[in-house]
């Protein structure tokens, strides 16, 4: 018999809790981040979930901003296996899962606590506990002049309404999803102070949606076609189509990184944002000269990566905005940069950070929504 798929924890706990599986066990768990959120809670259309705004007030001070009430449908009963089984694996718990969704939807720093407050199958007050088992996260400080100044703004909770729809999708797409917003989470968490490492981060995100995308629109020995055709002729000489596709799935995944990470954003590449600094100081939205950006992006990288060479400082800036336009600018400027013992050009620094993060995190949201069914 065919294994069925399963989704991340709070997909199989929705799924178990729409399937008539009883309730034994709820917790509530605070949610910390340096934004101010505004707006009402949610809670009709989420399941077993629900989010509270606890209406703070002064975004600097370590008090939670919300609260994950969370409904426990699932028992988990561990079993002694022998082997590894880690499909669903991201590093996390479920609460971290609904943490993780909601800082992608958002565009904000967001991490969830250890419990606090537990209830019973029939106890409606529920208790206070501190158990400890894992330390409350603390926003990192942040500058007067922050690297990303739109995750410290005002928020909407209404704009998190996406995780309405979870359910729609496949069990290995919302895997997929998790983790790509789990990367998300971490590159905005620690962006102020590594800006470097979150352009890893934010970069690999994309990677992570990107393979399963790829995935659902090209074979195997189709990507290998356009990846290296060279040598499908010489697999087809030797051993014709059955071998080049025995291949090809050998093979899956280990060629057109680049190419998935380039088609995936231009594919689900975002309207240009709303309010935009002078056209000198703006990122084109060119179709043709994204897609250079692009590439040198993961140029960077790959060097990254590979060769231990960060990121240009100069990406990694602060943006300002110019004269009397509010707007922040979304590339570096001027026509070459110096500093920290470096120089680069402009043409190799194609954009701000925070103008990347604008694409990463829309290009994902806009991935997720196409993966959602229509509805009659």
């Amino acid at each position: 018999m065919k294994k069925m798929k399963k989704g991340p924890a709070c997909y199989e706990n929705w799924k178990a809790a729409n399937g008539g599986t009883p309730v034994h066990l709820a917790y509530e768990y605070p949610l910390y981040t340096d934004a101010r959120i505004i707006g009402n809670d949610l809670s009709d259309g989420y399941g077993p979930y629900q989010i509270l705004n606890c209406v703070r007030h002064q975004p600097n001070q370590p008090r939670p901003a919300l609260v994950l009430y969370v409904e426990h449908h699932l028992k988990y009963e561990p079993e002694v296996k022998l082997k590894t089984e880690a499909d669903t694996y991201h590093g996390g718990n479920l609460q971290d899962e609904i943490a993780a969704l909601l800082s992608l939807c958002l565009g904000i720093r967001l991490k969830s606590g250890d419990a606090n407050r537990s209830f019973g199958a029939s106890d409606d007050r529920g208790r206070p506990i501190s158990y400890g088992f894992a330390k409350d996260p603390i926003p990192p400080i942040v500058d007067e002049r922050p690297i990303l100044p739109n995750a410290v703004k005002e928020h909407h909770l209404e704009e998190a309404m996406l995780l309405r729809n979870l359910l729609e999708l496949e069990p290995s797409n919302a895997v997929t999803l998790i983790r790509a917003a789990r990367l998300y989470q971490e590159a905005i968490w620690i962006v102020e102070s590594t800006p470097e490492l979150s352009w890893l981060m934010f970069t690999s995100a994309i990677e992570t949606a990107a393979s399963a995308w790829r995935r659902s629109t090209e074979t195997a020995v189709e990507s290998l076609k356009l990846s290296k055709p060279k040598l499908i002729d010489i697999i087809n000489e030797l051993g014709g189509d059955e071998l080049v596709t025995r291949v090809a799935n050998e093979l899956d995944g280990l060629f057109g990184a680049t190419r998935n990470f380039v088609d995936f954003v231009l594919q689900f590449l975002p309207e240009p944002p709303s309010h935009r600094s002078y056209e000198w100081a703006q990122h084109s939205w060119d179709s043709k000269i994204m897609k250079r950006s692009l590439k040198l992006i993961y140029d960077h990288r790959s060097k990254a990566l590979h060769g231990g060479i960060p990121f240009p400082a100069p990406m990694s800036s602060q943006p300002i905005s110019v004269a009397e336009n509010p707007a922040l600018v979304e590339v570096p400027v001027g026509l070459a940069t110096t500093t920290r013992g470096a120089t680069w050009a402009k043409k190799d620094t194609p954009m701000l950070l925070h103008t990347f993060e604008y694409i990463v995190r829309h290009a994902l949201s806009n991935w997720w929504k196409s993966m959602i069914e229509p509805r009659g």
